[in-house]
């Protein structure tokens, strides 16, 4: 029974059908109980003409009763007429005539006193056979039911078409809610009424979304692009003071410092605005060259690395995915006391991996799948740190790619975190 109710509220031209069914059966239902009442129960014109039927056959044999021949005919008449088994009696109840097939139903039997003057002559007995009489009840059942499963057709094909277009604005609404802002329904435009009104509103809704959206992006990628510039005169500036205008102290290396993690951060907008605009290429890259480039951008010594045997190109975009790597590199950096170690290898899937290990405390398990989630660090209370961020971006571009990311603890202290790429 759980399962039909599951199965019924799983969708609404489900229950629309199988509501329509039940008011159709209770509709029959009640139908037929009325029909019963009213045959039954409730004096009637039926009951009325019986009566009738039964003065009339009793006076019409009275007239006949003191000719046999005649009194024969009227029972051959009306045992064919009436197709019954019809038995003559005297007053005595002596059998007189009989005419028809044996009868052994005690339901459909009539019993008509003959009488003329105030004298008993004697009776009729007419008895209609079982046989038809079923037949009879089976006629009327199969014709009722016939018409209620011809009706319960007709429901689902009306409820099937109630909810068809509210079903295709709920895979609308699941779509936009997975962020696939483009998907509509057409067929329920054309619907009509409230359906058309909501499909309009929702397709409305869907579009300012996409439209704010893409404004913000187009945001994000001119500020990011705008802030480049001026990152890049004061990192000159602050070199051209150090070599030209004699000012060496420390105050130039913090604000060098700073101008670093600006022009870090701007990278990173960059990178996930491109992401968003769906804008990466897919081309070969020398994945040693390639982890080379970033040990070195992030002032690591390349002597931390190690490529192992079998090692080809991976396919992608060349800057999100130097922009994952670094992002490795950074966080060891910053969150794990240095860069131990980085391995460039196949991995079981036959993907290219690059992994990098580092000499922090490690990571505790619960934490190892978590650490690519937005806004998540393990910076400890007090010390500050990132937002959060940099492996949350690592692993989007490595889905967007087909890749993923892992992370665990090593045996003898420190955290493995890596990222792995298709090849070309």
């Amino acid at each position: 029974m759980k399962r039909l109710t599951r199965f019924f509220r799983a969708n609404l031209g489900r229950r629309l059908f199988g509501w329509f069914g039940a008011t159709i059966l209770v509709t029959g239902a009640s139908v037929a109980l009325v029909m019963f009442l009213l045959t039954t129960l409730l004096p009637n014109n039926w009951r009325h003409e019986l009566e009738r039927s039964c003065s009339f056959l009793s006076h019409r044999y009275a007239a006949v009763w003191d000719d046999p021949a005649a009194r024969a005919l009227l029972t051959r008449h009306l045992s064919e007429d009436y197709e019954a088994r019809v038995e003559v009696r005297g007053a005595q109840g002596e059998a007189l005539l009989e005419a028809g097939a044996v009868c052994t139903s005690r339901l459909h039997r009539v019993t008509i006193d003959v009488e003329r003057g105030g004298e008993r002559l004697g009776e009729v007995f007419i008895c209609s056979t079982r046989h038809k009489a079923v037949v009879g009840l089976l006629k009327a059942s199969a014709t009722l039911l016939t018409v209620l499963v011809v009706l319960w057709i007709i429901s689902g094909l009306v409820a099937r078409r109630l909810a068809r277009p509210l079903g295709e604005l709920a895979g609308v609404a699941e779509s936009l809610g997975r962020g696939q802002l483009a998907e509509r329904s057409e067929s329920a435009l054309s619907y009509g009424g409230e359906v058309s009104t909501l499909a309009e509103s929702l397709h409305d809704m869907a579009a300012r979304i996409e439209r704010q959206l893409r404004d913000q992006r187009t945001l994000l990628a001119g500020v990011s692009h705008e802030l480049r510039t001026p990152l890049g005169h004061l990192r000159l500036l602050v070199e051209i003071l150090r070599t030209e205008g004699g000012c060496n102290d420390g105050r130039l290396d913090e604000l060098e410092r700073e101008l670093i993690e600006m022009d870090d951060l701007v990278d990173r907008l960059l990178a996930s605005s491109r992401l968003d605009f769906e804008l990466e290429r897919r081309d070969p890259i020398d994945a040693p060259a390639l982890a080379i480039e970033s040990l070195e951008r992030a002032g690591v010594e390349l002597d931390v690395l190690e490529v192992l045997r079998g090692v080809g190109p991976v396919g992608g975009d060349r800057t999100l995915i130097r922009r994952a790597l670094a992002n490795l590199i950074s966080n060891a950096e910053r969150h794990g006391g240095g860069v131990t170690r980085m391995e460039v290898s196949v991995t079981r899937e036959g993907g290219i991996g690059f992994f990098v290990e580092d000499r922090g405390p490690g990571l505790p398990e619960s934490e190892q799948q978590r650490l690519f989630e937005p806004f998540v660090t393990l910076d400890a209370p007090g010390r500050g740190g990132s937002l959060g961020l940099g492996l949350y971006l690592v692993r989007r571009i490595a889905q967007t790619h087909g890749g993923w990311v892992e992370a665990e603890s090593l045996p003898g202290g420190g955290a493995r975190v890596g990222v792995a790429f298709p090849r070309a």
